[in-house]
């Protein structure tokens, strides 16, 4: 796989494509180290523990409504984690590597100076409720438009998984309402629903997950009454 410019990342937050008002971003993944060195050992011992994550960004202000200002400061007071997604390659593409995580944002700082463009930071910290967690995976459905009944072309992960899926909604234009459900199957013939998140009549973001056997093959139904909305899916094996 060649190299990637910086340029080309995505991020998805909740029903917002924020990628137009960022320029910088650091995804950190981590798990903690207890040291379990006993007497007569030759070297120090550990084992590991939770996984954490931190997402910092940086970028431009613009206060209009959907921009980053009103977002942010709203996402500070919102107990309820994002779904946030930070796609290395771009969403626009099915299988491009990805960030899926649900995230609460812990600081918020705008910074002006006379000759400059007033600029913000970000920073997140990812939340590992609901068996969650910091996972790395793709993008499941690109973001693109789709019409009131669709199936994407299926996912290989060249083998099923025990251990669950973690996984993220993003519809960032919508005015119908419509349902999107993650399928995985063992043969990419038969087809057994494994998420089913929230109808949703307008724009948005929702990060779900799944405990037990995830099959091989995974791809994303998208169903509504009529009309077309924009949205993308991501997805990780745990």
């Amino acid at each position: 796989m060649p190299f990637v410019h910086g340029s080309k990342i995505s991020v998805l937050l909740n029903g917002t494509d924020v990628s137009a008002f960022l320029n910088s971003i650091d995804q950190t993944i981590g798990v903690e180290n207890s040291e379990t060195t006993t007497f007569g050992g030759v070297a120090k011992q550990f084992v590991n523990g939770h996984i954490d994550g931190t997402v910092s960004a940086s970028g431009f202000w613009d206060g209009a409504v959907g921009a980053i200002d009103p977002i942010m400061a709203g996402l500070l007071s919102n107990s309820t984690a994002a779904a946030l997604s930070a796609c290395d390659e771009g969403a626009a593409v099915a299988g491009n590597r990805a960030l899926v995580v649900q995230a609460h944002d812990t600081s918020y700082q705008i910074t002006s100076a006379v000759g400059d463009a007033v600029a913000v930071s970000v920073e997140m910290q990812v939340d590992g409720t609901g068996n969650s967690g910091a996972y790395r995976g793709q993008v499941l459905a690109a973001l693109t438009t789709y019409a009131t009944s669709v199936n994407t072309v299926a996912l290989d992960n060249l083998a099923s998984s025990a251990n669950g899926l973690v996984a993220n909604l993003h519809i960032t234009s919508n005015s119908v309402s419509t349902t999107v459900k993650i399928q995985h199957s063992t043969d990419n013939v038969s087809w057994v629903d494994l998420i089913t998140f929230t109808a949703n009549a307008s724009t948005g973001g929702e990060h779900k997950t799944t405990t037990g056997t995830v099959n091989r093959y995974l791809r994303v139904n998208v169903s509504a009454a009529s009309g077309t909305r924009t949205l993308a899916v991501t997805a990780a094996w745990k």
